[in-house]
């Protein structure tokens, strides 16, 4: 029982090595919506930070566009000379989706943001695409290939945007108290 309880404390984004690979956990996360609707007290939602949230979500729809930003912190026990083989964003089972097929696709993100203040007036640069994932009816998303932005890790911090063209597929952010496998993460092989 004691064992269990410890366990579920472990920070998400802990990393776990597996010989040449380790698993890590979003260090920072958010929505960013980008619109032109008002909150209640008049200002704009895309002003608001969106952070700290229990849920991330995107989305498409014709007045509004929702994004995934995941930031991620390279361990340093992989060490400065290490050379990533590869980087897989493991893609979580959502708990909400559309009904029918949905494609989720990864972009290189700038990494000057911070959970606390990230908004869309935080202008994180889009970088190149990165990959997808063609998602059918009754199925689960798989993992999408990030090799390149974790190869062009910034002192050590990389970010990504993920992206649907369809409406919301939410997921648990690394703030929501879920346990790590139900949260985004990525798997570096490095040698």
């Amino acid at each position: 029982m004691r064992v269990t309880v410890l366990c579920a404390l472990i920070s998400a984004s802990a990393p776990v090595a597996l010989g040449n690979k380790v698993r890590l956990g979003a260090a920072r996360d958010a929505t960013i919506t980008y619109t032109q609707r008002q909150n209640f007290d008049g200002s704009y939602t895309a002003y608001t930070p969106s952070g700290f949230e229990p849920l991330v979500m995107a989305r498409q729809t014709a007045t509004e566009v929702q994004r995934i930003l995941l930031g991620f912190d390279m361990p340093p026990e992989m060490g400065e000379g290490a050379r990533i083989q590869r980087c897989r964003l493991l893609v979580p089972k959502p708990i909400q989706r559309p009904r029918g097929e949905y494609l989720l696709t990864a972009w290189e993100a700038g990494n000057q943001w911070e959970e606390r203040s990230v908004s869309a007036a935080a202008q994180v640069q889009n970088g190149e695409q990165l990959g997808g994932a063609v998602v059918r009816r009754g199925h689960d998303p798989h993992d999408i290939d990030v090799t390149r932005a974790c190869q062009r890790a910034q002192a050590g911090r990389f970010s990504v945007f993920v992206d649907s063209n369809r409406e919301a597929v939410a997921f648990y952010s690394r703030n929501s108290g879920k346990r790590s496998d139900k949260m985004f993460a990525v798997e570096v092989t490095f040698h």
